[in-house]
């Protein structure tokens, strides 16, 4: 616990997120270590006035998490943790679980997301905090890997990417993103068999998956109470641009009163 309070201390952070795989997904003591160890983190934050929101990275199948993934919800929920969501990787199903995966990536992550759904939802009401299908909706978080997975033949294209963003919007999940920035743009060589960290592996345009899932941020007016509506209906705040280094951003704020 003072281990991660120091880095939360360094960076002064709000939200922190827990990376679960390998062999340490299944590896119960560790576990219950890290769970005791966030509640304790949770309850000092708490206690200085601060929020600390908790997210877990968990591999996933398109059935959902594994058992083990489980456990570490399970001992999340029984150590007092309050998750704000479990970030699934949609990513390196293998042939058994996601056979003849060509064109078909978009559809198994929003399968894997679903079923996380329904697991959380079980969960959930099984340790008698039952919350509602918008909440646990917000605690879904889908991160594909874009162009070639390490697993041949696992290609997740433009085309799953526009799939799963409208998912994701009609559901209003709680976290949407991929692996990885530095890998948004095309190889060299062009197409590419085997997954590299600086390159997609397929034919695109650079950025074009960020701009793919950049609608995601783009979230709906939200009236606080102190907001009035325009002469000409309620106000819309729009983004466009990239939030790179000398690239334009520009914000829009319409209809405002």
């Amino acid at each position: 616990q003072a281990a991660y309070q120091s880095v939360i201390d360094t960076y002064q952070l709000t939200h922190i997120d827990f990376d679960i795989e390998g062999s340490w997904v299944a590896l119960p003591p560790s576990i219950q270590r890290r769970s005791e160890a966030i509640a304790g983190l949770q309850a000092a934050a708490v206690a200085s006035g601060n929020a600390l929101d908790i997210w877990y990275t968990l591999p996933v199948l398109p059935t959902g998490l594994t058992p083990d993934g489980i456990n570490v919800v399970q001992s999340a929920i029984t150590e007092g943790v309050s998750s704000s969501g479990v970030n699934i990787m949609t990513i390196d199903y293998g042939p058994f679980a996601a056979p003849n995966p060509a064109g078909q990536m978009g559809s198994y992550a929003i399968q894997a997301a679903t079923s996380l759904f329904n697991q959380l939802t079980a969960l959930y009401a099984q340790n008698g905090l039952v919350k509602s299908s918008e909440e646990i909706w917000a605690m879904v978080g889908l991160t594909p890997m874009i162009g070639q997975n390490d697993v041949l033949g696992e290609i997740f294209l433009p085309s799953d990417a526009t799939q799963v963003l409208a998912f994701a919007r009609e559901q209003k999940i709680g976290f949407l993103s991929f692996w990885s920035a530095t890998r948004d743009l095309q190889c060299p060589e062009g197409v590419s068999t085997s997954a590299s960290a600086t390159c997609s592996g397929i034919l695109q345009s650079p950025f074009e998956f960020t701009q793919i899932f950049l609608p995601f941020s783009n979230v709906d007016w939200t009236d606080l109470g102190q907001a009035l509506a325009g002469a000409h209906g309620q106000p819309t705040l729009v983004a466009n641009g990239t939030l790179m280094n000398n690239s334009p951003l520009v914000m829009s704020l319409s209809k405002a009163a």
